[in-house]
């Protein structure tokens, strides 16, 4: 290697190990900014904390490429960036959204880098061969992830797609949304009366999971609540992605479920799975009402740390303002 390559190299690995010393740190703004900047990656805090481990995993993994002098091309993309792109396409949000996540996040990175460069020497033909450096190889590794990241995205969107789960939950995210429905047609096509009374529950587990056992293990908890609470009819279970469902629970006529009995229906010995539950519900506008609440009451169960296994909508209490 020629003595200016060996200086371009040194200093980049310099820059690299100070810039590595301050990941969390970084990470923690590129996060900030994904969130603001792109709607479609915020409002969901499972999903949020999935973003935040890829961000770190892909800064960290650049960083090393610099300071070791690695080539880009070979770089496989880190597993919290994987299992990222996963979660997106079961969620449904779109390559777009991903794609730029990544040119956002990569001109931040960027700017701390060439921050830090400046901060680092005065000379200014070493400083403008490290920044084309930095920009090089920082586009081939982000080039070489994204292309890996958009082919896990589309196998996953396919093979999601093709499930009946995907297909009763597209249902399903019409009657949230409130498009007109054809009640008749839409319960056949969900194998559930939506003319009575639902109790909305939102479950999942907090921890790794391995293939359709969090699946599996959210739909036992369901078939055991519905037992419970003497349902009336098949439960509707509607997974969101590989470890989170959502569930309603047909009621009786009189729809009445004591505070005492909820935690003792989704008791199921599963220590790592959490319920967020809402109040019941009548028809179609209950369906949508209790699912709100539910939805609204698992953003509580998230914040508490370290939270309760069950948490219900008259839980909240001083929240309640908020919920509505």
């Amino acid at each position: 290697m020629e003595g200016g390559d060996a200086a371009v190299a040194a200093e980049l690995s310099a820059v690299a190990a100070t810039v590595a010393g301050h990941v969390p740190e970084l990470s923690s703004e590129i996060w900030a900014m994904l969130t603001e900047d792109i709607p479609e990656l915020r409002g969901d805090q499972i999903v949020e904390k999935l973003l935040d481990a890829s961000i770190e995993e892909n800064v960290a993994t650049l960083l090393h490429v610099f300071e070791h002098g690695l080539v880009p091309d070979e770089i496989r993309a880190p597993p919290a960036a994987v299992e990222y792109a996963r979660r997106l396409a079961q969620r449904g949000v779109s390559t777009i959204a991903l794609i730029r996540a990544y040119r956002v996040g990569h001109g931040r990175f960027l700017s701390r880098c060439i921050e830090q460069l400046a901060s680092r020497t005065t000379d200014a033909a070493l400083n403008a061969a490290v920044t084309l450096r930095l920009v090089d190889v920082s586009f081939r590794y982000i080039d070489r992830v994204s292309e890996e990241l958009i082919s896990v995205y589309q196998q996953e969107r396919d093979r999601w797609l093709l499930t009946q789960t995907a297909v009763r939950a597209g249902r399903v995210r019409e009657l949230l949304r409130g498009d007109p429905v054809d009640i008749a047609t839409t319960e056949s096509a969900l194998g559930y009366r939506l003319r009575r009374h639902h109790l909305g529950v939102i479950a999942w587990v907090d921890g790794a999971v391995q293939g359709s056992d969090g699946l599996t293990r959210l739909d036992r908890l369901g078939a055991r609540a519905a037992r419970a609470l003497n349902s009336r009819g098949g439960y509707l279970f509607v997974p969101r992605d590989e470890s989170l469902a959502w569930i309603w629970i047909p009621l009786g006529a009189d729809a009445q479920v004591s505070d005492e009995l909820l935690p003792t229906a989704f008791e199921n010995g599963d220590a790592m799975v959490r319920v967020a539950v809402g109040a019941p519900g009548y028809g179609l506008d209950g369906f949508r009402q209790t699912h709100g609440q539910a939805e609204r009451t698992q953003d509580v169960a998230l914040a508490a740390k370290p939270g309760a296994r069950v948490t219900t909508f008259a839980d909240v209490g001083s929240h309640r303002a908020d919920l509505r």
